[in-house]
């Protein structure tokens, strides 16, 4: 279940911040589960490894790197979707907030 809804223009360094305050994550404390309804891919996904998917989406003014693990291309809807994922730091790009996404489904459907 998504904890909260948000945009991607809210999705910065200071709500990454926020939320490692409420570490450490597991079955007491579980990890917030963000989402962003009707973004669009802002670009063609790449596969990263043998089973994972890089990719950027955008929600008309904000755009955010996303990772899916265990995924191909086909679980990404065509044209608009909502992405339910948490934050995480990409340690390869100088800590940047990234999304993992836990969930995508077509925009709108419930």
């Amino acid at each position: 279940p998504v904890d909260v809804w948000t945009t991607l223009g809210q999705i910065d360094n200071r709500l990454a911040d926020a939320l490692e305050i409420l570490q450490p994550f597991g079955l007491q404390n579980p990890e917030p589960i963000l989402a962003a309804r009707s973004v669009r891919l802002a670009g063609p996904a790449r596969r990263v490894g043998m089973k994972h998917l890089r990719f950027a989406i955008a929600d008309g003014g904000a755009r955010r790197e996303a990772v899916a693990f265990h995924t191909d291309e086909t679980a990404l809807p065509q044209g608009p979707m909502d992405v339910a994922f948490t934050l995480q730091r990409n340690a390869f790009s100088g800590g940047a907030v990234e999304l993992n996404v836990q969930a995508v489904r077509p925009a709108g459907v419930e």
